[in-house]
């Protein structure tokens, strides 16, 4: 009888693991497939709007405008779930995700981040 019950509790945890290794991999490649792209459409578009001027002055005034209308603040706000590397929040009543960590990416002394 105990080795049943253990061997189902094994089964039962193996699952779980299973479950969540999973849901992992799926936020991940969810974020890779429709976050990021969308992300980069965006900086380019930025990049190709704020390079129709030689004046450095208003390219800076068109990236603090882009950062005005589109940042969501999510800093001091706890997210209602975390899950891998990943956190979500409801900003506004929207929801929001916020990559938490890239093994891809590393912070070098100014502050910046660098690709591996």
């Amino acid at each position: 009888m105990t080795s049943n019950r253990s061997l189902t509790l094994f089964l039962i945890f193996s699952i779980l693991v299973a479950i969540v290794l999973f849901f992992n991999q799926l936020i991940s490649v969810w974020y890779h497939v429709q976050i990021a792209p969308k992300g980069e459409y965006e900086v380019e578009k930025l990049v190709d709007e704020i390079n129709t001027t030689d004046s450095i002055f208003e390219k800076l005034k068109g990236i603090a405008k882009w950062e005005a209308e589109n940042i969501d603040y999510v800093y001091g706000i706890e997210p209602f779930f975390s899950f891998g590397n990943f956190a979500f929040y409801l900003v506004d009543g929207k929801p929001k995700i916020r990559a938490l960590g890239n093994p891809d990416l590393v912070m070098i002394p100014s502050g910046s981040l660098i690709l591996k």
